[in-house]
């Protein structure tokens, strides 16, 4: 069953082919359509083999009318009116018309198809070399990208030749023996191939995406990790791709690899502010950029010569064997331009500074001031060549090369400035530390080469210097065992131990010649290399050996003695006592203190391993210093009970020192340092000795205070009015001024009988015993001598005052 025409689709065809062509409306069509006459007209040509032109215009109604032409002119049934004349010369013409028609028609779809085959031979001549042919700078992405759309494109076209009409119009030129069969054939061939080699290259070229995009991705300094494992996949591609496999294809791969490192180098580097910014910071930057960039190329020269280790399955691949510079042409300009920017960044980190170095000395303030003008000039020169408005990273701008050149001609003449300020203060310098100075001070500037070439003469002064202080040592050296030898003792800083007071002087001797010599290897010029510069290291190598000997020797004598002296002195008994004076002193051996000395200073040195024996006791100097401390507190009482008592007192403490003496002689006898519980006796002894002694001095200055109070009463009874000589005597007063002294003298009695009766309890004396009654005799003789000279001095006042005037 026939669709109607509104479910017909060719009517929808022809609809859609009006309206485009025509670019009419939709209306017009459905206007159209509505209309029988018109509809029979399209279906009738639809439906009938010998209708086979339509022709749909535009009438000035602005009406679509279709129109079948041959049909209508050629159907005879159509001129049945017309004289045969007139029919059969409107069919001759139609039947013309119809021919001309045929042909053009013919030639129309011919040249359709050569324009098809030479668009096809376009898409086949397609490169991916192209763009770098053309001077531009592709990155990888475009060979990607090539090959994915050429890919697309060939899979389109072999889909054409697989169409029922390409298929039907190989099949009419085969059966017609064309000409173009061949053509025809070998151009199906070429898409094939094409195809084929297109599917293998996106295959193998789709795992290098992830790794280009990470390459652009990441920070720059970032990229160094991302190179190896790019290189890898691209090796792998190399060895198993059927058609990637040709230095032509990689070439344009790392070609573009190359403008992708440039390309982000640029953008890290930031041209327009790469030289006005800090240098330092533009400095690192610059060679951040370079290490990426060599490392690009080291990892391409390693993965060109370790091609073998991705053979498989016996298979060879194919060595890298073209030219790098094919590669790298570009990348080596830029990087000869990256090069010429830190050059000149180096430069400007030298020279800058020259804004700290400053000199002393007795031309100091004249070298300063050279320094200086030198500094200001740079910076004018450096200020020029920054403020240039050009990219100084274009490789094809070549007015900065000409601006590098006029840098380094004003720069050179800085640097020839600059050696002769050196050699200037290097002259200027007081001995080897102040020469070593300078060259701390000049650091990195003496290795640009014109100032290198005038400090070059300088260096042999330097090892000079170096000798004469080798010689210096040497005689220090020698003079000190001299003295030991001479003395038998160590010659060593005040408050130093002997052992540990001579290795410090021998390090220090040591600092003093391995300092100097340590700054050589800093010295870039090779100057111990010469024949003075080997004696010098000879006699350095023999001093450092004398020094050595010198100190292991002192170390070991000290060593092999110390385990038996202190073993020794530690078993000897607390305390010594004195037989003519009973004088007791603590007997720690000079030896003991020696040895905790040298510990102490051996740990502050930190050079030699401390004996056993004398690191243990070094842990025990807390207890010993304790120990010692309280024993001569304890020493120290029991002398001074010893000096200071007297004749008269002995007898009342004769008992308390006897008990005591019992005590002490066990630290005199059996306790040693090195005996268990010492620290309860030595409490106990020092208890018993402070307290007697502090009972003693007691009493003593009570006596004193006694002995005050006696003198006190030494005044005259009477006295002159107001204390002048010629005035008469206060005899009013007589009786008031006697009240007075009795008073005081009965006051003083009290506090005497007080001070005695303290006395007795401080003494711990029996009250009816004789000792005690000799005590208070004496006591009574002070008394009666204040009673005598207090009549002496006021009998003294009256013949003082009563005499006859002579």
């Amino acid at each position: 069953m026939e669709e109607s025409p509104a479910e017909d689709k060719r009517f929808g065809f022809i609809e859609d082919y009006v309206l485009k062509t025509l670019k009419l409306k939709k209306e017009r069509w459905q206007k159209c359509m509505s209309t029988e006459d018109s509809k029979q007209v399209i279906q009738e040509f639809l439906d009938k083999t010998d209708h086979i032109t339509l022709v749909i215009s535009l009438n000035a109604a602005g009406l679509l009318l279709p129109t079948v032409v041959v049909p209508l002119l050629s159907n005879g049934k159509n001129h049945g009116d017309w004289p045969q004349v007139v029919s059969q010369d409107v069919k001759r013409h139609v039947h013309s018309l119809k021919t001309n028609v045929f042909v053009v028609s013919g030639q129309v779809k011919e040249s359709v198809v050569i324009e098809w085959s030479h668009q096809i031979s376009a898409v086949l001549k397609k490169d991916s070399s192209e763009a770098l042919l053309e001077g531009r700078s592709p990155t990888p992405h475009t060979e990607l990208l090539f090959w994915r759309d050429r890919y697309a494109d060939l899979e389109c076209i072999h889909s054409q030749f697989r169409s029922s009409k390409v298929t039907k119009m190989a099949a009419l030129l085969e059966a017609m023996e064309s000409s173009y069969c061949p053509a025809f054939n070998n151009m199906l061939q070429d898409v094939l191939a094409a195809l084929e080699e297109a599917q293998d290259i996106c295959t193998y070229l789709r795992p290098l995406q992830r790794h280009f995009d990470d390459l652009e991705n990441v920070e720059f300094p970032e990229v160094k990790g991302h190179i190896a494992p790019l290189m890898h996949a691209v090796c792998l591609v190399w060895a198993n791709s059927r058609y990637y496999n040709t230095p032509a294809r990689l070439i344009v791969l790392l070609q573009e690899t190359c403008y992708l490192l440039i390309q982000q180098a640029r953008a890290y580097l930031s041209p327009e502010e790469l030289l006005k910014g800090e240098v330092s910071e533009s400095l690192l930057k610059v060679q951040t950029t370079l290490e990426v960039l060599q490392l690009f190329r080291h990892t391409y020269e390693e993965q060109r010569a370790g091609l073998d280790r991705y053979r498989r399955d016996g298979r060879e691949v194919r060595p890298w064997d073209f030219s790098p510079l094919m590669v790298f042409a570009g990348l080596d300009r830029f990087l000869e331009r990256v090069r010429t920017i830190e050059e000149v960044l180096l430069t400007a980190v030298d020279l800058l500074k020259l804004e700290k170095v400053e000199f002393g000395g007795v031309r100091g303030r004249s070298l300063s001031q050279q320094v200086q003008w030198l500094h200001q000039d740079f910076l004018d020169t450096y200020k020029v060549f920054t403020e240039k408005p050009y990219d100084c990273l274009d490789v094809t701008n070549k007015e900065l090369e000409a601006d590098v050149r006029a840098f380094r001609l004003k720069v050179e003449d800085s640097d020839r400035r600059l050696g002769s300020t050196f050699c200037q203060a290097f002259d200027d310098a007081s001995g080897l530390e102040s020469a070593f100075k300078v060259l701390d001070m000049f650091g990195s500037l003496l290795e640009r080469p014109l100032v290198a070439a005038d400090a070059q003469d300088r260096y042999p002064l330097l090892i000079s210097m170096f000798d004469q202080e080798l010689d210096c040592s040497r005689a220090l050296f020698n003079r000190h065992t001299q003295a030991v030898e001479e003395q038998g003792l160590t010659p060593v800083n005040k408050n130093m131990p002997a052992v540990a007071g001579g290795l410090r002087w021998a390090r220090q001797l040591q600092q003093r010649i391995q300092t100097p010599f340590s700054k050589f290897r800093h010295v870039s010029y090779p100057c111990l290399e010469c024949a003075d510069g080997r004696r010098a290291i000879q006699k350095y190598e023999e001093m450092i050996q004398l020094l050595d000997r010198y100190s292991r020797g002192l170390y070991e004598a000290w060593t092999n003695s110390v385990a038996e002296q202190s073993q020794f002195n530690l078993n000897l008994p607390l305390l010594s006592r004195e037989p003519s004076t009973r004088l007791l002193s603590v007997n720690f051996s000079p030896q003991l203190v020696s040895v905790l000395r040298e510990v102490r200073y051996l740990e502050a040195l930190q050079t030699e391993v401390i004996p056993d024996t004398a690191a243990l006791l070094y842990t025990t100097r807390g207890q010993l210093w304790q120990y010692l401390a309280n024993l001569e507190l304890t020493v120290g009482s029991y002398n001074k009970v010893v000096r200071s008592v007297l004749e008269v007192e002995y007898p009342l403490i004769r008992g308390q020192l006897a008990e005591i003496d019992a005590r002490l002689r066990e630290a005199e006898e059996d306790i040693s340092w090195n005996s268990q519980g010492i620290w309860a006796y030595i409490q106990e002894v020092r208890d018993a000795v402070c307290d007697l002694q502090q009972r003693l001095q007691r009493t003593q200055h009570q006596v004193e205070e006694i002995q005050a109070c006696s003198r006190s009463w030494c005044s005259p009874l009477l006295e002159r009015r107001e204390g002048r000589r010629d005035a008469l005597l206060a005899l009013e007063e007589r009786a008031d001024r006697l009240e007075r002294c009795h008073a005081h003298i009965r006051s003083s009695g009290d506090k005497m009988h007080f001070l005695l009766k303290s006395n007795l309890e401080l003494f711990r004396a029996d009250a009816s015993s004789e000792d005690w009654k000799v005590y208070v005799e004496y006591i009574d003789d002070m008394v009666v001598d204040g009673f005598f000279n207090s009549v002496e001095c006021s009998l003294k006042f009256f013949l003082e005052n009563t005499g006859t005037p002579g």
